[in-house]
């Protein structure tokens, strides 16, 4: 026999049980969904685990219109930031001048074909830590994980400009994303792993987004668009 559903009710008290004890903001009824209303509908949670002192995830058994039931899982707590390593060539052997985005390139099975695309640069930040410093900043402590402590040692410090937010698969919250402008004081290898760092030049980088081709990523197409939206790359 089907087990009884939660009243809406019983299911936010089940569901801000979990978020108070990570002192998180509490769920409203609106936020469970209404499948009447052609929304995903939130019918329980099925467990948590927590993932830091004020960071957990939940699991959702969720009704999707015209689907039927799924598991979902969503994050809750802290702050999720994206970076666009974009690095100021400026020394490298007096060759080098202007500004550069440092993409990964990657053969992408699904499509058959390489793509340009920021690297996998979403991660959590502890809202408490100091980051008072520049080379201590979340975009940077973010680009010195993707390229190593090779990259960081090779930047000045680092000036840290926001493009906005965007959204995450997975997370209750949009993750927040930052150009990092720095002088790259000397060559750096690239980090190895999956793909390549590709320096390209920023009229390089409108090519191919007006293109259509090379950057599939859509991500990374939407965040690049932002950017030079609101920071006129020269």
């Amino acid at each position: 026999m089907a087990s009884e559903r939660l009243t809406s009710e019983d299911l936010l008290k089940k569901i801000n049980s979990v978020l108070s004890a990570y002192n998180l903001p509490p769920w409203q009824a609106q936020q469970l969904g209404n499948i009447a209303n052609g929304e995903c509908q939130i019918l329980d949670m099925i467990d948590f685990v927590e993932l830091g002192p004020s960071r957990v995830e939940l699991g959702f058994r969720v009704a999707v219109p015209g689907v039927g039931e799924q598991l979902v899982r969503v994050r809750f707590g802290g702050t999720l930031i994206g970076v666009i390593p974009y690095l100021v060539i400026s020394r490298l052997g007096g060759q080098e001048t202007g500004g550069s985005v440092a993409l990964c390139k990657r053969w992408r099975v699904e499509s058959g074909e390489w793509s340009y695309e920021l690297p996998k640069s979403v991660e959590f930040i502890d809202p408490s830590e100091d980051m008072a410093s520049p080379f201590d900043s979340p975009a940077h402590r973010v680009i010195t994980k993707i390229y190593g402590q090779v990259c960081a040692d090779a930047l000045t410090a680092a000036k840290v400009i926001p493009v906005g937010a965007f959204t995450v698969k997975g997370e209750s919250a949009p993750g927040q994303a930052f150009i990092l402008v720095a002088e790259v004081s000397r060559p750096f290898p690239r980090r190895k792993g999956d793909g390549e760092i590709v320096l390209v030049k920023w009229p390089g980088i409108r090519q191919l987004i007006e293109n259509g081709r090379g950057i599939t990523d859509v991500t990374t197409v939407g965040i690049l668009l932002r950017a030079a939206n609101i920071f006129k790359f020269v």
